[in-house]
């Protein structure tokens, strides 16, 4: 191997034109996720870097939770998606493990999926169960879920027009120090259905010095699907 290569910021280059994120593989996210997760198991100089890469933008926690023992995940597929759900919840011990690649996430989108979601390809559709989400939020390590969260975008309701209280309340979890941009989705008059959007607010203030960018966008139904409004 060149010795070039041994440069970490080379490697993040060369691994960032794999990023299954980015608007030029949008149509082949599949394959550039196969490559980053070849790369990260067969080349140790690279590992870190594509692991990196593969990690850092999730449209879901569903992936971070496959990871944890089997024993505590239950998965299955339906509706063109992967539904997970909990049978307990996970230790520190459970935990560590997965904390190799949460530290990774950078980028976080739960519900913020829009008209997009018709043409994701299934193996990044994902359901996570709202009694999940209850579990995790009893977790001690809670506060240091995702460390180097820096981008988070929730949408409060869920279609078809539902809340999911739970998931909100982890999501206040994440507005911490280290967050730069935060994007709330919410549609007219179920603004504050869940009563989450004052909390966020608050944790905002309190909790977020690295802030510098904070947007809301309505949800509204169209026939194409869901449009925002920003």
């Amino acid at each position: 191997m060149h010795h070039a290569l041994i440069i970490v910021e080379i490697q993040r280059i060369i691994c960032g034109y794999l990023d299954p994120w980015v608007d030029d593989h949008r149509g082949d996210r599949v394959e550039s996720s196969k490559s980053l997760a070849a790369l990260a198991v067969t080349c140790r100089a690279f590992s870190d870097a594509a692991l990196d890469a593969l990690w850092c933008t999730q449209e879901s926690l569903g992936p971070l939770l496959l990871c944890l023992p089997p024993k505590l995940v239950r998965s299955v597929r339906q509706l063109g998606r992967k539904e997970i759900s909990l049978t307990a919840t996970p230790t520190n011990d459970d935990w560590t493990w997965v904390a190799t690649y949460a530290r990774r996430i950078r980028n976080l989108n739960l519900n913020n999926i829009g008209d997009k979601n018709r043409t994701v390809d299934p193996l990044f559709r994902f359901m996570v169960d709202t009694d999940a989400f209850e579990k995790l939020q009893k977790m001690d390590i809670l506060a240091t879920l995702l460390p180097s969260l820096q981008n988070l975008g929730y949408g409060l309701i869920y279609p078809p027009w539902v809340s999911r209280p739970p998931e909100g309340a982890l999501c206040a979890e994440f507005l911490v120090r280290g967050l730069r941009e935060f994007k709330i989705m919410a549609c007219g008059e179920y603004l504050d259905q869940s009563g989450l959007f004052n909390e966020y607010l608050g944790a905002i203030s309190t909790n977020c010095p690295d802030l510098q960018s904070l947007a809301m966008a309505e949800q509204k139904w169209r026939k194409n699907g869901l449009a925002y409004h920003y």
